[in-house]
This record gives structure tokens, C-alpha cells and sequence, in this order.
């Protein structure tokens, strides 16, 4: 953000803005796997309907219509069991990600704005724990209160 916009903003309005650009690309993010939620869905959902097809529109004799109703089935467990899960996997990852940058840009603002000694970068760990641990113990930043320590259980990566 430029400095002649920050200069013009109070805190409270500055806090608001980073808010809301967080909630806004959370609910982009989301939007998009909606999106692809219901792509696989419906992809899975076209295959099974082709199994209702009648039996001429496949194939010659019983081997023939066998061989491609074991293709399409293959087809089901591929979009089930291998792109929903990766897509699934490569979600937690990226929402991972987005939370690890914003803490190391939080850790960042922190430092600047109360000029502490020492930066996210001196610390031994660095991302998601790395940040949590800055904002504990250098930022003051209390992780115990209102029940957030047990949602940093299922949080961070061991």
C-alpha cells in the first residue's frame, strides 16, 4: 500500500483494509473450490449416467460391452480417488501456505511499527511456527486466550 494511502487512513481503518483483503481472498479461494467440488461431481455424475445407456450403444457382443463398462468404472474410481483427493490434499496445502504468509507478513508490520529488536528472521524456525512463535514471545501476542491454543494443535505441522 502506498504511503501517501497509509498516512491517510487511521489504524483502525488500515486494519480494517488487511481484514478484508484476507476475507476477500479466503471467499475467492473458497469460491474456486466450490467450483471444482462441483466440476468433479458433475464429471462423476456423467459417467455413472452413461452406465444406463442401453447395451447396443457399447459394443457388439457381452465381452465388448464388459471391457467398456470396466473403463468407465475405472473412469469413476480415477475422478473419486485420485483427482478429488489430490485436489483435496493440494487445498490444505495452499490454505497452509496462505496462512504462513500472512503471519510472516504480520510478524513483519509488527516489527516495523513497534520497532522491535528483533525480526522473524533471527529466530531458529521460520513459517507458520516461526511466526507463531515471534508473535508469542517477541510481539506479545497471546496464543493461550480464548481457546486458540487448541486450534494451533490441529494447525501446525510436527
Amino acid at each position: 500500500m502506498p504511503n501517501s494511502l497509509r498516512n491517510g487512513l487511521s489504524k483502525s481503518a488500515m486494519q480494517a483494509l488487511v481484514i478484508n483483503a484476507c476475507i476477500d481472498r479466503l471467499e475467492d479461494f473458497r469460491k474456486y473450490t466450490d467450483e471444482l467440488d462441483s466440476k468433479f461431481h458433475s464429471d462423476k455424475q456423467a459417467l455413472i449416467n452413461s452406465y444406463d445407456l442401453p447395451r447396443e450403444n457399447f459394443g457388439r457382443d457381452e465381452y465388448e460391452y464388459q471391457e467398456i463398462m470396466e473403463f468407465l468404472s475405472d473412469d469413476v474410481s480415477q475422478i473419486e480417488n485420485v483427482f478429488v483427493g489430490t485436489f483435496r490434499r493440494s487445498t490444505v496445502v495452499s490454505l497452509y501456505s496462505f496462512l504462513e504468509k500472512q503471519m510472516v507478513m504480520l510478524c513483519k508490520r509488527l516489527k516495523k511499527k513497534d520497532n522491535l529488536p528483533i525480526s522473524l528472521a533471527d529466530l531458529q524456525k521460520s513459517g507458520v511456527e516461526g511466526s507463531r512463535i515471534y508473535l508469542s514471545k517477541i510481539a506479545g501476542l497471546d496464543f493461550q486466550s480464548n481457546g486458540m491454543n487448541g486450534y494451533w494443535v490441529d494447525v501446525v505441522v510436527n
